[in-house]
């Protein structure tokens, strides 16, 4: 058999295609020999066939794999018993290709179609194809665009153009070994102000034959005097519903620990758009997704494990949604730029936890999830039962109270949940509360009885939590008076510094800031705080600096601000443990690169109903809170569940129930806000009894699951709804949400076992009927249920159980009751 290898760059450009009419020859000979098409009768199995437990054997951008590679063992029985795949085989997916019509060029494979405009570059179509979902339906009423470039000028004024309006535009495609390659080359921009610039821009677009992703990258030269600090690419307008109704239409972002917004057209946000840089709390992770429920979706994530800055966005104009991502490009050689990552943009199926398991199979292989950079968190922080807040100085009632009342609270709740506790302690700084940012020192009433109350928390078994303001100082105390506080500040593209409020945004670039960050810690360790939040941080999007005579490039080009914050944590991490190995760092949110120097973050997601993260558009319903973080991460960090929410009878009784059954379903250590001693007039008993439930499953039977074990899709459990009150005068909220009366999430222990945690918060008992089949529970696919038993535990009881001969267990859960369900081997003694 004769046999050729051949590596081809076919150009269809404008010019001619007579490059393409000689590799078309080439191939009906190479087809005629039969060299250059193998018969390929390997069975395929689909991605929804493989089992969940094989998950980090494979690449799950692909949508099918061989029978071969995979094995049997890790295939969906059901699936193997439909296809027989011993006696028939699946065909050949379709190669990729490059085509032309009379205005588009399109590359695509079996999976998806991308088109572009031939005369300007800008992107015209993508389509899923095997539910011919087109991603860009309205193409008349938005300009299309496939990317926008942002440069700053000498005399820090901003200039823009986009793909649509360069001078010339050409393209063309080269075979690789496993796809094609499409080049997108722009030469020349004309101005918004009318003006032009010298430019070139160079975008690839990578199609592999059996992968649903594309590979997308853009570089550049820059002829000019200008500084270019912004690119949008890709950038897709003109996006309506995906399938018949908008209402199945759902677009998950990572922002704070994962925001699933429902039917973007109809339902606008407050300022437009849902948006988030990276890495931030704000875009925790780097992977969005748009999908319809019946129709599968569209993927777009970038692999970067450097830490650039990007901005994920999903703007609703008037007319019509664009789908963007704002990249800072770095400086190569001379006048070159490159973004230098590269991005995935494709087709899945499934929601967002099926987008997740995609992004999971690269992030937890990243520098940051490795164990052997992950901190090594102290055991009290796992053993911990629960966090409270007390205030010192100037509380609401601007009342001032003392570190001995606030150790007797702590040690006094302590004792009614029976286990260790976390004292937050707010009001500790000079100033009072979360005032006087970057002058703390001495604390109120001074450092003896500050030490005093910290001792006595901690010689009780407990340990004490402070904030101190990790982004910003404020222009009313002294040390602002010094030079270098205003050097060291973040200026805008006027030199100016950036401020919020009376606060300025501190340039963590700046040794000064680096280390009166370490200063402060240091300070507090020494006086035995054992856990201090770099409070802010990183909540707060990276900085936008212009001041340059700071060590860094304008605005967020490339990835400063990340690598500036890793060496400012490793040097208070180092600073604070020479003092004591039990010293921990927590933050206000989280991003994955600073994963392995934080022991714990908080994020106020519990009551998000109501907080100041999108509360409105929850509320309404436009949007809900999903644990897409902890369903990633949790193994390699404690999640705190901030409910900030007084629990006291006087208010919102039933929403407390509500708040605290999130933290338990989403893995985190429970936080809460009593300021009392027990027992309490004034305590929502029925909370506080939620709480104690809750925190005994979690650091008993449930330890290995909701502490230390994986998040895993959990399966389907009908619930009936109850209703739960909103009423916060303050904010002008009065209203009712509601919800499924059984809030419940599944878990993987480190032993394999399955864990379903599962919390009754309406005001009666709830009959659940639990799917304990393969085909409504993935995560049981790997278990041989035949020889398993189910454990059901909760807080005073304990039932060993047979597998049901239905596959369905029915239990009966009592109001406010807390029940774990494990899937286990059987005992051995």
């Amino acid at each position: 058999m004769v046999s050729f290898s051949i590596y081809s760059i076919i150009r269809v450009s404008k010019g001619g295609d007579s490059l393409r009419k000689i590799a078309v020859i080439l191939t009906i000979l190479l087809l005629t020999f039969g060299g250059c098409v193998i018969a390929n009768d390997e069975v395929k199995v689909p991605l929804s066939a493989i089992k969940s437990s094989c998950y980090d054997q494979i690449d799950m951008s692909k949508a099918e794999f061989p029978l071969s590679r995979v094995g049997r063992e890790c295939v969906k029985e059901r699936w193997l018993e439909e296809n027989k795949p011993g006696d028939k085989s699946s065909e050949l997916a379709e190669k990729v290709y490059v085509r032309q019509t009379s205005d588009l060029v399109s590359i695509g494979n079996s999976f998806f179609e991308i088109s572009f405009k031939k005369d300007e570059g800008t992107i015209w179509s993508f389509v899923k194809k095997d539910t011919q979902t087109e991603l860009i339906k309205n193409k008349e009423e938005s300009w299309p665009v496939t990317w926008n470039i942002v440069l700053v000028t000498p005399d820090n004024e901003e200039i823009s153009s986009n793909s649509d309006h360069a001078k010339d535009f050409d393209f063309w495609s080269e075979e690789i070994e496993t796809g094609k390659v499409l080049h997108l080359v722009w030469d020349g921009l004309r101005l918004r102000d009318g003006g032009s610039y010298s430019a070139k821009v160079h975008a690839t677009i990578t199609v592999h034959s059996d992968n649903s992703f594309s590979e997308w990258s853009i570089k550049g030269e820059n002829y000019g005097n200008a500084v270019v600090t912004k690119l949008t690419f890709p950038e897709v307008p003109g996006i309506t519903k995906l399938g018949s109704s908008s209402k199945n239409d759902y677009y998950f972002h990572p922002g704070m620990d994962g925001r699933l917004y429902n039917n973007m057209w109809n339902n606008k946000m407050s300022d437009g758009s849902v948006r988030g840089t990276y890495p931030s709390a704000n875009a925790s992770m780097q992977f969005v997704s748009l999908y319809d429920k019946q129709r599968g979706g569209f993927y777009l994530s970038v692999r970067d494990d450097k830490g650039h800055h990007k901005t994920f966005e999903f703007s609703h104009w008037d007319k019509f949604i664009a789908w963007n991502l704002l990249n800072h490009p770095i400086s190569l050689e001379g006048a070159k730029f490159e973004v230098p990552y590269d991005i995935r943009f494709g087709v899945y199926e499934g929601g967002w936890q099926e987008a997740a398991d995609i992004y999971k199979k690269w992030a937890l292989n990243q520098w940051w999830a490795e164990k052997k950079v992950t901190k090594k968190s102290p055991e009290w922080l796992r053993n911990t039962s629960a966090s409270n807040q007390f205030m010192c100085h100037t509380d609401e009632q601007n009342i001032h109270h003392s570190y001995d009342e606030f150790a007797d609270v702590t040690i006094n709740h302590s004792e009614h949940l029976g286990k260790p506790m976390l004292g937050e302690l707010w009001g500790w700084e000079k100033h009072g509360t979360f005032e006087g940012y970057g002058d703390y020192f001495p604390p109120y009433n001074g450092w003896q009885v500050f030490e005093e109350g910290v001792n006595k928390v901690k010689s009780a078994g407990s340990q004490v939590r402070v904030f101190i303001r990790a982004s910003g100082m404020s222009m009313e105390v002294p040390p602002w008076a010094n030079p270098e506080s205003q050097d060291a500040s973040g200026k805008d593209i006027r030199g100016n510094p950036i401020t919020h409020g009376n606060t300025a945004r501190m340039d963590i670039s700046t040794e000064y800031w680096q280390d009166k960050l370490k200063d402060y810690s240091v300070k507090l360790a020494k006086h035995g705080v054992n856990q201090i939040q770099l409070d802010g941080f990183p909540l707060k999007r990276p900085l936008y600096c212009y001041d340059r005579d700071h060590n860094h490039p304008l605005g967020r080009k490339g990835n400063w601000y990340t690598q500036n914050w890793i060496t400012t944590l490793k040097s208070i991490r180092s600073s604070v443990k020479k003092l004591s190995k039990q010293v921990t760092l927590a933050s206000e949110g989280i991003a994955e690169p600073f994963i392995p120097y934080v022991d714990a973050y908080h994020l106020r997601e519990s009551w998000a109903d109501v907080g100041p993260e999108g509360g409105k558009e929850i509320r309404k319903g436009y949007a809900r809170v999903v644990p897409a973080f902890p369903y990633v991460y949790h193994q390699n960090i404690i999640p705190l569940g901030q409910f900030n929410k007084l629990l006291s009878r006087r208010f919102n009784t039933r929403y407390h129930l509500l708040g605290l059954s999130r933290i338990l379903k989403w893995g985190k250590l429970p936080s809460y806000n009593f300021r009392d001693p027990l027992p309490s007039p004034d305590l929502n008993e029925e909370a506080f009894e939620l709480l104690k439930n809750i925190t005994h499953i979690r650091q008993n039977e449930g330890k290995n699951y909701l502490v230390s074990g994986k998040m895993i899709k959990a399966p389907t459990i009908e619930s009936p709804t109850t209703k739960i009150p909103l009423k916060f005068p303050n904010q002008n909220i009065d209203t009712t949400l509601e919800v499924p009366a059984i809030q419940y999430s599944a878990w993987k222990s480190s032993d394999g076992s399955i864990g379903l945690v599962l919390t009754n918060i309406a005001e009666s008992s709830v009959g659940v009927n639990i799917p304990l089949l393969p085909d409504s529970f993935d995560a049981l696919e790997e278990l041989k249920l035949e020889n398993k038993r189910l454990v059901v535990v909760s807080r005073d009881e304990k039932e060993v159980l047979p597998i049901p001969d239905s596959g369905v267990l029915s239990l009966e859960l009592q109001p406010l009751k807390v029940t774990l369900l494990k899937v286990m081997e059987p005992r051995t003694d």
